[in-house]
């Protein structure tokens, strides 16, 4: 748990982040696989001597992006102690148009900021990380999802930027191991995300802090 001064604790983020991954292997794995596998083929494709089209081009992003969908998905039903089965997919895509819409628009204004000198681009990365999450788990549109994030972020902004950086070094390690230990580092990311949106949560008062206990899915 955070302090008074700290409203999350990084490690315990990546505590349960790893912990819920280890006990949700299969699931969270497959997913993770499926994701790295469309993205190295959508890599190989758009180089300059590739062939793909730009039609398979965007069908490849589109699948990127569902599965990033159902990954959050999974973290969010995982995390708070919900059952997660890979057979019941398919309704786990619905509000797909508006994740998308929500990570479009989050992705353009921190690529904005980036170009005014780059501070206001990091600033902006904390102020909304939390906007396409929050449309799988309150239903939000994307403009009331970017709303909340910033809410929910308010004072937070430092120990956000610690933790992305955090996640930003495991990811990279993962990508030192052959490549294969994002496979791993991704869920764990994902599900520590969540972590700290639901202490943020709590800490705004939406919700009362909860002990979460995950799952082991089947």
């Amino acid at each position: 748990m955070g302090t008074e001064n700290e409203p999350f604790a990084i490690a315990e983020a990546l505590s349960s982040g790893w912990k819920t991954t280890r006990e949700n292997a299969k699931p969270l794995l497959l997913l993770s696989l499926s994701s790295a596998a469309v993205a190295l083929l959508h890599q190989a494709l758009a180089r300059p001597h590739g062939y793909g089209d730009p039609v398979l081009l965007l069908m490849l992003q589109a699948g990127q992006l569902a599965l990033a969908m159902l990954m959050a998905q999974a973290a969010l039903r995982l995390h708070d102690g919900e059952p997660f089965e890979l057979a019941k997919l398919g309704p786990m895509l619905k509000g797909y148009l508006t994740f998308f819409v929500s990570t479009l628009l989050c992705e353009m204004v921190v690529a904005f900021g980036l170009l005014l000198f780059i501070v206001p681009g990091v600033l902006w990365a904390t102020r909304y990380c939390f906007a396409p999450l929050l449309v799988l788990d309150r239903k939000l549109d994307p403009f009331a999802a970017m709303s909340e994030s910033v809410r929910l972020t308010e004072g937070a902004r430092g120990p956000l930027f610690g933790f992305g950086c955090a996640l930003l070094g495991i990811n990279l390690l993962g990508l030192l191991c052959f490549g294969v230990g994002v496979v791993v580092t991704v869920p764990v990311s994902f599900v520590a995300a969540v972590h700290v949106m639901r202490r943020l949560q709590a800490r705004a008062g939406e919700l009362a802090a909860p002990d979460f206990t995950p799952v082991v899915s089947q």
